[in-house]
């Protein structure tokens, strides 16, 4: 199997400005709702197998999760399922936030939260992140 490729943050915002690439963010829900890149689709183990059988194989491909590390298997599995040209984006969301902080999109459109001030703990098995987000 060949190496899983990596495409950085600043070409992932060059290909969706133009609109020449199919980006999938693989968070959850609410993550998803928080914030995404412009345009992203959201998948979920209820949607990939619809996402799949619709979706254009030859387009390139972008796949991103939190930090770049879960997209990577991600990656992997879109590959698997014949599309020719797949990338995980290194740094992941957190990668696009830092370099593009207000290109990002919300889910939420015209609902309201009661909450307005939350904390999460979050904590990556795979590259031993661990940190408290306070927005």
């Amino acid at each position: 199997m060949d190496p899983i490729k990596q495409i950085d943050v600043h070409k992932v915002k060059e290909l969706e400005d133009n609109g020449s690439a199919t980006i999938v963010d693989i968070r959850d829900p609410s993550s998803f709702k928080a914030g995404h890149i412009p345009n992203a689709i959201h998948l979920s183990d209820g949607t990939v197998k619809q996402f799949i059988i619709d979706t254009d194989k030859k387009k390139p491909l972008i796949v991103y999760c939190y930090h770049g590390i879960s997209s990577q298997g991600a990656a992997a599995y879109f590959s698997e399922q014949g599309f020719n040209e797949v990338s995980s984006m290194i740094g992941g969301f957190e990668g696009w936030l830092s370099a593009f902080p207000n290109s990002t999109e919300k889910a939420w459109k015209g609902e309201r939260s009661a909450v307005s001030h939350y904390s999460i703990y979050v904590f990556c098995k795979l590259c031993r992140f661990e940190s408290w987000i306070t927005h």
